[in-house]
């Protein structure tokens, strides 16, 4: 049987402060994008939560230096040019939950 070091658990518990951490931002923002869904239609919600996408491209790019080949780039032009559409689409033609009244009450 194996003793186990303080280096051991050392790295044990460094790896579970690591995992905790993206679990925990994840957590805050479906908290956050759940409160937002009040306030706007559910397509329009769907639509800019994949927004996630373009982030997890820039991140990969800045931080794990990898290059992007032309399909992910066209899959990156597409996603952003429809979330511009149901952006300018929500802005101008100003809809609005139909389940949200102006003082705020909610109907199920």
């Amino acid at each position: 049987m194996a003793v186990k070091t303080t280096v051991d658990l050392t790295l044990h518990t460094f790896c579970a402060f690591a995992a905790a951490v993206p679990a925990v931002a994840d957590l805050v923002a479906t908290a956050l994008m759940n409160m937002g869904l009040v306030h706007i239609t559910a397509s329009v919600y769907q639509m800019l939560r994949g927004a996630e996408l373009v982030f997890a491209a820039i991140f990969s790019i800045a931080f794990l230096k990898r290059k992007l080949n032309y399909m992910h780039l066209n899959g990156l032009l597409l996603r952003c040019a429809c979330a511009c559409a149901v952006t300018t689409t929500l802005h101008l033609c100003g809809l609005q939950c139909p389940y949200v009244h102006s003082s705020g009450r909610v109907d199920a």
